[in-house]
């Protein structure tokens, strides 16, 4: 018995937060923290503005009239070299951080709320194991 094949792998990852006022928060994204939108999309059910984080890695913002309303349980993590840096310089563009930095186990942490009240956090790895598993992976051609 053979296996299956394998599934391709995804080119790309989209977290998708929704939005009352999207060009308000696709304004936070872009001037405060200093994102490029990738897309924009509009029709009769709404709009979206797509971001790119990271390579393969996008954030999008929709305010499309049929979803899901609220945004407990909703926690967007973006990993920074930095976070001493990455706070400073997202301050400086009127971020308010929620409370001091947070020391976890191999990271520290600062967090802070989007316009649409998203819980954004900024993290700091001081664990190897992570920066290794950051690395793209190896071409398998």
């Amino acid at each position: 018995m053979t296996d299956p094949p394998a599934a391709p792998a995804p080119a790309a990852a989209i977290t998708w937060l929704y939005s009352d006022d999207l060009a308000a928060h696709a304004a936070f994204y872009r001037e405060v923290m200093g994102l490029s939108p990738v897309l924009e999309q509009r029709s009769e059910a709404g709009g979206c503005v797509l971001f790119r984080v990271a390579e393969g890695a996008f954030l999008g913002l929709c305010d499309l009239r049929h979803r899901p309303r609220g945004t407990a349980g909703v926690l967007v993590t973006l990993v920074v070299p930095e976070l001493a840096a990455a706070m400073a310089g997202l301050a400086a563009r009127g971020a308010a951080f929620e409370g001091g930095v947070v020391e976890g186990p191999g990271h520290r942490s600062a967090f802070l709320r989007d316009p649409a009240g998203y819980l954004l956090e900024l993290q700091e790895f001081a664990d190897p194991r992570f920066a290794a598993a950051c690395r793209p992976a190896p071409d398998p051609a």
